[in-house]
């Protein structure tokens, strides 16, 4: 993983209160996987996430962190190839 996933994570995981394992990390490969795993760890937690109020959230950690447009970050945008993440 390089410094950008590292970043990434860490902010997703300080926004939600959540953990993303290192081996679970490296198998997401889109914006939507991050972002699925976020609202089960959530669910997992006993935390009731709303998935609107949760994604819009999520997008402002990713579009922070990686510098991207929001209108970029969507479900199937890959974090490699689309968003140039290393």
């Amino acid at each position: 993983m390089g410094l950008d996933s590292v970043q990434l994570i860490l902010a997703v995981e300080e926004e939600f209160g959540i953990r993303v394992r290192d081996e679970k990390a490296s198998e997401m490969m889109t914006v939507g996987d991050l972002f699925a795993h976020v609202l089960s760890q959530g669910q997992n937690d006993g935390k009731t996430l709303d998935p609107e109020i949760a994604w819009t959230r999520y997008v402002s950690v990713v579009v922070e962190q990686l510098g991207v447009r929001e209108s970029a970050v969507v479900p199937e945008a890959e974090f490699v190839g689309d968003l140039r993440m290393d």
